[in-house]
């Protein structure tokens, strides 16, 4: 009776196991020029609330890209501005080398026009995170 009991529990605790672990499916990663891949299942829930964020965001923003592109910030314009949903912490643009958090993480994407065409930016709320998802 003992043996029973002991085999039924256990593959009780198998099946819960299984039920509880997560996704073994993979998906594929699309790099881009700067070693820097977005993984298209985790794609942005788009929210309704205001698309208009702060203006020492968008300094920032500007700041940020221009340091990284060598670009001057006066020759930069934010086209558009899209309020997202990011699936984890590194706002849906991840390195090969990296591992994100994987928590819903509130921000924007930008399409910022410059002299060497646009680039898509992605950010946090707060504009303490950027990353650049699409270069020209």
């Amino acid at each position: 009776m003992t043996r029973i009991v002991l085999i039924g529990l256990s593959l009780l605790l198998g099946i819960l196991a299984i039920a509880c672990s997560p996704s073994s499916s993979v998906d594929p990663v699309a790099s881009s020029g700067d070693s820097v891949s977005v993984m298209p299942s985790n794609s942005p829930v788009a929210s309704s609330a205001s698309a208009q964020p702060p203006a020492t965001l968008i300094t920032a923003l500007s700041s940020w890209l221009s340091s990284e592109t060598g670009i001057p910030a006066d020759e930069m314009s934010v086209k558009t501005t899209e309020v997202v949903e990011w699936p984890d912490a590194c706002l849906g643009v991840s390195r090969p080398d990296e591992l994100c958090a994987q928590v819903i993480t509130s921000g924007y994407r930008f399409i910022v026009a410059t002299p060497r065409g646009d680039y898509i930016v992605h950010s946090d709320r707060s504009g303490r995170s950027f990353r650049i998802a699409r270069s020209p």
